[in-house]
């Protein structure tokens, strides 16, 4: 595992290549190798320096024909003339080709997004933009061709990362891109053979870091977790270098064999205790719901009781009522009749005929009449005539409606026997 895990891992490293290859090489690297820098192989030469001074040396054996020609004559100021001619006539062609080897050798092309390192005698003068340059100078050329407008990806596995209970977990794959910003920094100061070494030593610092804070248990938490503040580290740290990271994150984390199966365990666990917490959340939403129902169906039973008692209290109430109405009007009824039979009493002539039934004094507490055995209808308040009787209480029966005089004695009243 960690061979494959370090096979896994980015290699940054500077390459040295002609221009043709130039493009290739930052775009796609080299056997899964990071390039972001190159050193080209010139072609450039001092030989188009050759022409010239042969061209030179033609010219001023041109002149020197031609001074001797001016002192000479016949045959000899002839073959001057030809051969100064001929000097002069090689002298500008030899002239000719070493200016146009000399201007072919100075064009440089940079490659769009990257940046040329220009160099004089050995020393850093300046950049290069992307575009066509020529370089006259017969010591200047570009050093190193730097990608200074790519986001490179880095991927940095890190092996046996203790967490805050000393587990060492068996990898933390954390990935970040980068861009080089200044160029003439980034070749003086490191290079990008040692900015392998200077990176992966600064990811694994943070990622150990990170991975000490953690509990074991929530070690995968770092998945797709906030590594703003490591960024901040890392380019605090490389900033130095002409390095600025655009962008990180910690996209797998791999526990222990063992703690896999343990968290598998509890991971089941967890599971079937949700599983179980479901299913009797749904039992008892089900009995809820009858419980619920049978509450409100005797709720509805016992309204529509308490309708039934209402309604039956109304009814006896209006039955009472009626009752009483019933009774009142027949009170009202027999106060009238006797109020009637008063009046109509009152408006006879004192003197009565005697009595056509017997009547007699109350005696002793039998409720019968003296001189009969007949059951008493009622004892009655029967006032006496003035001077004659004494009022007092009567048997009367109830066949008899107002007292009669004694067939005996003549007197309205019953006889003293």
């Amino acid at each position: 595992m960690s061979s494959v895990r370090t096979r896994r891992r980015s290699v940054i490293s500077e390459a040295v290549a002609p221009w043709s290859d130039i493009a290739r090489l930052l775009r796609g690297g080299e056997a899964g190798t990071l390039i972001p820098v190159i050193i080209p192989r010139h072609r450039r030469r001092l030989w188009w320096m050759l022409p010239l001074w042969f061209g030179v040396y033609a010219l001023l054996t041109g002149v020197m024909l031609s001074l001797a020609e001016a002192g000479s004559d016949g045959l000899g100021d002839v073959a001057y003339g030809a051969l100064a001619t001929l000097s002069y006539v090689g002298g500008v062609v030899l002239l000719l080709v070493g200016g146009l080897w000399w201007w072919r050798s100075s064009i440089v092309e940079i490659e769009q997004g990257t940046n040329g390192v220009l160099t004089r005698y050995g020393a850093v003068t300046r950049t290069l933009d992307a575009g066509r340059h020529y370089l006259w100078h017969p010591w200047s050329r570009v050093d190193f061709v730097v990608d200074t407008a790519t986001e490179i990806p880095y991927s940095a596995p890190v092996m046996a990362c203790p967490t805050q209970e000393n587990v060492p977990l068996r990898s933390i794959e954390f990935f970040l891109k980068f861009r080089i910003n200044d160029a003439v920094l980034f070749v003086r100061t490191i290079g990008a053979g040692n900015f392998d070494l200077v990176l992966s030593s600064a990811v694994q610092d943070a990622i150990r870091q990170r991975a000490r804070q953690m509990r074991t248990q929530r070690a995968y938490d770092l998945r797709g977790s906030d590594v703003a503040d490591m960024q901040d580290l890392l380019n605090r740290q490389l900033s130095g270098y002409g390095v600025r990271i655009t962008g990180c994150n910690i996209p797998d984390v791999q526990l222990p064999t063992q703690y896999q199966q343990h968290l598998a365990t509890r991971e089941r666990i967890a599971k079937e205790r949700t599983a179980y917490e479901q299913e009797w959340g749904l039992t008892r939403k089900r009995r809820i719901d009858s419980l619920g129902m049978d509450i409100e169906r005797a709720k509805k039973v016992r309204d529509a009781r308490i309708v039934e008692v209402k309604a039956a209290l109304n009814r006896a109430r209006e039955e009472v009522a009626q009752l009483l109405e019933r009774q009142e009007t027949e009170a009202q009824r027999v106060r009238f009749e006797i109020e009637t039979r008063g009046a109509a009493g009152s408006s006879r002539p004192r003197t009565r005929p005697a009595p056509s039934g017997p009547w007699r004094r109350r005696t002793g507490t039998t409720g019968r009449c003296s001189s009969t055995n007949w059951p008493a209808g009622g004892w009655r308040w029967v006032p006496g005539w003035p001077g004659r009787l004494r009022s007092r209480w009567w048997c009367v029966p109830t066949a008899v409606p107002t007292p009669r005089r004694c067939r005996r004695c003549s007197r309205r009243s019953c006889c003293r026997g």
